[in-house]
């Protein structure tokens, strides 16, 4: 069992790829100040769980977005990943949860919703959507499955009381370094961003052995964290940018892939700075260049999966991240 498991998830992460290297693409490459951040994750299971709320070409068009033939691929797929992604053993969190708000008084498709929780874990709400009771509600349910890391953006959250369904998908991850920083070792250096050099607090490990990855516009490291994932490091060549190496699309690759060949096992000094960034994005005009477009287009949009009482359409997909 533990094998299918593996070579399942293995299919899943496989298959998955081109989305995570277009969207990281489309999502990070920005030229402002800000930092980017986006959660591959949470972008693909929140867009699977639309497929249930879906028919016809709105459906199809999220389909062919993940490059699945149907439906019943697409759960198994979700489910591999969710596998994969999941893992709460008191010390070292992975959890995801996912949740479906509906407005009262209309009839919604049993079978639909029976499948999100069977197969997405969802919990179904319903109540005055809109109203200051469920933003609330909302609210607590999002600050109840991120840690409460996010009460910046969701003490903001306020639904138009036109709102036929919301959808949520959160997940929470926190991990302890395999080789933790040596406090001693901190340093105070200058941080290079577009608004100018900076001071920051830099972690470092000198001389560290570890496996240090390239490829042909950036190097890399990749830490261990005690739940046997990897933070990785990238960092663009001199004379190539972060949306180079996003565009370029071999660094995605290298992070899925156990075994890329640009690898060498040596003495690497290590700085990263302490850091603490928050990012809120809209991810509605970058889904419509990716090709999930009739969900949003009023009279086309077919969300008759989940209701045939009034017409519906997503007006917007936005996304908070911190790390």
């Amino acid at each position: 069992e533990q094998k299918f498991i593996s070579s399942t998830t293995r299919d899943a992460v496989d298959t998955l790829a081109p989305f995570f290297i277009t969207g990281s693409e489309q999502f990070l490459s920005t030229t402002g100040s800000e930092n980017a951040l986006w959660s591959p994750i949470n972008a693909y299971i929140g867009l699977s769980m639309m497929t249930e709320l879906t028919d016809g070409a709105s459906r199809q068009q999220i389909l062919d977005l993940f490059g699945v033939r149907d439906i019943d691929a697409l759960r198994q797929q979700v489910g591999a990943v969710w596998e994969s992604a999941y893992n709460d053993n008191g010390h070292e969190i992975s959890t995801l949860a996912n949740s479906l708000w509906l407005e009262e008084g209309l009839n919604y498709n049993q079978d639909t919703m029976d499948n999100l929780a069977y197969y997405y874990y969802a919990s179904v709400y319903q109540g005055d959507l809109g109203s200051q009771k469920i933003n609330n509600a909302i609210g607590a349910w999002l600050n109840n499955n991120t840690g409460g890391l996010l009460k910046n953006a969701t003490k903001n959250i306020s639904l138009s009381p036109d709102t036929i369904l919301a959808l949520y998908s959160t997940i929470y991850f926190q991990a302890k370094w395999q080789d933790q920083f040596n406090q001693a070792n901190n340093t105070n250096d200058v941080f290079h961003t577009p608004d100018g050099d900076k001071t920051a607090t830099f972690m470092n490990k000198k001389l560290a052995q570890m496996n240090y990855y390239y490829g042909d516009k950036f190097s890399a490291v990749a830490l261990s964290l005690k739940n046997g994932s990897r933070m990785w490091f990238i960092l663009p060549d001199e004379g190539y940018t972060t949306a180079d190496v996003l565009a370029d699309g071999a660094y995605m690759q290298m992070v899925l892939q156990p075994n890329w060949e640009n690898q060498k096992w040596m003495m690497v000094n290590l700085s990263v700075p302490k850091f603490d960034v928050s990012s809120s994005i809209q991810l509605k005009d970058g889904l419509q260049e990716m090709g999930v477009t009739d969900v949003f287009s009023e009279g086309i949009a077919d969300f008759s999966a989940i209701t045939g009482d009034v017409p519906i359409f997503l007006t917007a997909a936005n996304q908070s991240v911190r790390v």
